[in-house]
């Protein structure tokens, strides 16, 4: 007995010995020769199975040890719970300072490793060709030079702490509306001069290791299918060695993309799977050298990030918004400011001749960052510019805070104590019912009374009984004004959104769109109870739902002029929000929105000393 459980224990240690002696687990052994030894181990359908995403992470191959390769939004902030806000790319590109960026860069990669992700999405590289553009906060500006200067110092920052960057869209992404399949048509030339060349900068000075491909079509062929970009400038004519992804849902087929330059769809393998391409490539339509090179880059990236040998790359909190990292964000924010105009010399202030100061805007006491969509960070601390002044001044000047307006999605969630769940109105909120679909149907999963809808669920779930994703809710019950006058009602929402009034539909906004806001007028009479129901679903990214309502009359703008006219000096924080500049749309015009210019026009009529911070 003790022989056959010694032989046993020698044939287990033999055989453990034997897998670790493996070509592709040995870590002395070349990357290119591990993967080559890796990739001749892998069946067929477990090549194709590593083609798609599992949401934001590749596959995992448990038979083989293949970890998964796990990916975070950016590119201004890891977008993975909270994190540092860092100044967006447009301001990143306004230091004109690569060494700066450079740091950003590395800041990013910390807190990617912080987060226990490998992979970074971003940075953002598309030329900024439409001034409207949504996500034009998101890019380094409209110069190809500037913007190739300001990519290969963020990507050299990322990868020299071990993460891999992903220099996006892939190519000529430059608007969010009909972005998922606008065909932009540009000629060879405009193309290598302008819209390539940070790009091309990212393979050949940076060594990226990932791309993403865009959405839209270039030259009536989708950046995910189009051998032009993806095989003949990246792979062959820029020699990229690493791993072409999709964007998210960027895919629209399945043989014309395996023949292709794209390694890796996300997130899901809608169209890249063994349903659609098991038969295709057993028959010889789709290559099996084809297959091997994008499983090979796959694991490259892999390899590279040494993953096998260290597949627990776990969370470190110590490494997420640090000293250093909002040492670096601050300073680079201080290197953006760009000042326009400065008549008479007013600034800097003259705080000795400042008694009051009123602070003033819809800028003033919210912290914006950043824009919206998948760049928007989720920020640790966040300081509003009148928080800072109060910090700063409030024990030798006194500030006066006027908002002067709302911008859209600023308005405020209808107080609990406004809403009722029926007419007895013994309890105050509304109800709602959560659905584990997008469409209302059936019995909700989960029924609770909600105090008001003021939610940011973001990339979590409402509750444990719903997915983080593909539901929908349904709130109901009574509203009563405080106040005589005309009400503005408002939704913002990721994604659609209905409300009713009185059973009458008055916003409908059924569709999928980053948060948006929509609006609609009632007239309401003081102490009168109204019927109220809106109604929300949300596909996939972020969740948000919010009904708000702004008063009647222009009390926030009559409380901006008189603190305006009783200040010494005025500070007026104007401009956008990241739902007016915000992945998903484009802006409307290039004014201000709202009302912001006639608030300039009543504060500079009453106050001569006006600085506008834009």
């Amino acid at each position: 007995m003790k022989i056959f459980i010694l032989s046993l224990f020698l044939l287990i240690t033999s055989i453990v010995a034997a897998q670790e002696s493996l070509p592709y687990k040995n870590s002395k052994v070349p990357l290119e020769k591990r993967a080559d030894d890796l990739l001749q181990r892998m069946t067929l359908e477990e090549k194709i199975d590593i083609l798609g995403g599992t949401g934001f992470a590749t596959k995992p191959n448990v038979r083989l040890g293949i970890p998964e390769l796990r990916m975070s939004d950016g590119p201004v902030g890891v977008r993975w719970n909270p994190s540092t806000a860092f100044p967006v790319s447009v301001a990143m590109a306004a230091t004109w300072d690569p060494e700066l960026v450079n740091g950003i860069g590395s800041a990013i990669g910390r807190e990617t490793r912080g987060k226990g992700r490998h992979v970074i999405l971003g940075p953002c590289v598309n030329i900024v060709r439409l001034p409207m553009g949504g996500r034009n906060f998101e890019s380094f500006g409209e110069d190809p030079f500037l913007t190739s200067r300001m990519t290969v110092s963020y990507i050299k920052g990322v990868q020299k702490e071990n993460v891999a960057a992903t220099v996006k869209h892939f190519a000529v992404n430059n608007q969010e509306y009909e972005r998922t399949w606008i065909d932009v048509l540009v000629s060879e030339r405009a193309l290598n001069e302008i819209y390539l060349p940070s790009f091309k900068a990212a393979v050949t000075e940076a060594d990226v290791l990932c791309v993403m491909s865009a959405y839209n079509k270039i030259n009536r062929h989708y950046a995910s299918e189009n051998d032009y970009l993806l095989i003949d400038k990246l792979k062959k004519e820029w020699g990229f060695k690493g791993l072409v992804m999709s964007d998210w849902g960027a895919v629209h087929s399945s043989i014309p993309t395996a023949r292709g330059g794209l390694d890796l769809e996300m997130p899901f393998g809608e169209f890249m799977n063994q349903k659609t391409l098991l038969d295709e490539i057993k028959s010889g339509n789709i290559s099996q050298s084809t297959i091997d090179d994008k499983v090979k880059r796959i694991l490259g990236v892999i390899f590279k990030l040494g993953l096998f040998d260290n597949p627990e790359w776990k969370e470190n909190p110590d490494l997420v918004n640090s000293l250093e990292n909002r040492k670096v964000a601050y300073e680079t924010s201080l290197a953006s400011i760009v000042l326009l105009k400065n008549d008479q010399n007013i600034l800097p202030l003259k705080q000795n001749q400042i008694k009051t100061l009123a602070v003033i805007g819809p800028g003033a006491q919210v912290p914006r960052t950043g824009g919206g969509g998948s760049a928007y960070v989720t920020a640790i601390d966040p300081v509003s510019p009148l928080d800072a002044l109060k910090k700063k001044l409030l024990d030798k000047i006194k500030i006066e805070y006027a908002q002067g307006l709302n911008l859209e999605g600023d308005a405020d969630g209808i107080e609990t104590k406004y809403l009722f769940i029926d007419q007895s109105q013994k309890q105050n909120g509304l109800t709602g019912e959560y659905f584990p679909n997008m469409d209302l149907s059936g019995t909700p999963a989960l029924k609770r009374i909600d105090a008001q809808i003021v939610f940011h669920w973001d990339d979590k779930s409402p509750a444990k009984e719903i997915g983080e994703d593909n539901f929908s809710v349904r709130w109901t019950g009574y509203i009563k004004a405080p106040k005589t006058g005309d009400f503005i009602f408002s939704t913002s929402t990721d994604d659609g959104a209905r409300l009713y009034f009185e059973d009458k539909l008055v916003i409908n906004d059924w569709n999928d769109h980053a948060v948006e806001t929509r609006t609609y007028t009632a007239h309401l009479e003081e102490g009168k109870l109204y019927k109220i129901k809106m109604e929300y679903y949300e596909r996939g990214g972020g969740a948000i739902a919010i009904l708000g309502w702004t008063a009647p009359g222009n009390e926030l703008l009559n409380a901006a002029i008189e603190a305006a006219r009783r200040a010494d000096q005025v500070l007026l924080f104007v401009g956008t929000s990241n739902q007016i500049e915000t992945e998903g749309r484009d802006r409307d015009n290039l004014f201000l929105p709202g009302e912001q210019d006639e608030l300039i026009a009543k504060i500079a009529e009453v106050n001569k000393n006006v600085v506008v911070v834009l």
